[in-house]
């Protein structure tokens, strides 16, 4: 990700991620298809993560709406910042 805040996604290149990562270029095509495919992962787990968190805050209530879900993806996106930008 900090690469990515640093020089944009589309001049980030699988060798400059493999360099920062300090990994060679093969166990990282042994994970990844390409720089896509790992954006795609990141993406994916971090709408996991938050689909986890709001499982509590959503669950049927008698009281009906509460803010809760709104709270904890505020929560959320304050404590994952850099991926959501």
């Amino acid at each position: 990700m900090e690469l990515v805040l640093e020089r944009g996604f589309t001049a980030l290149t699988v060798e400059d991620i493999t360099e920062r990562a300090d990994v060679a270029r093969a166990t990282f095509y042994a994970h990844f298809r390409d720089k896509e495919d790992l954006f795609a992962r990141v993406t994916s787990d971090l709408l996991a993560e938050l689909g986890e968190r709001l499982a509590p805050a959503v669950a049927d209530s008698a009281v009906g709406f509460t803010g809760k879900p709104v709270l904890e993806m505020l929560r959320h996106a304050r404590e994952e910042r850099d991926l959501y930008r």
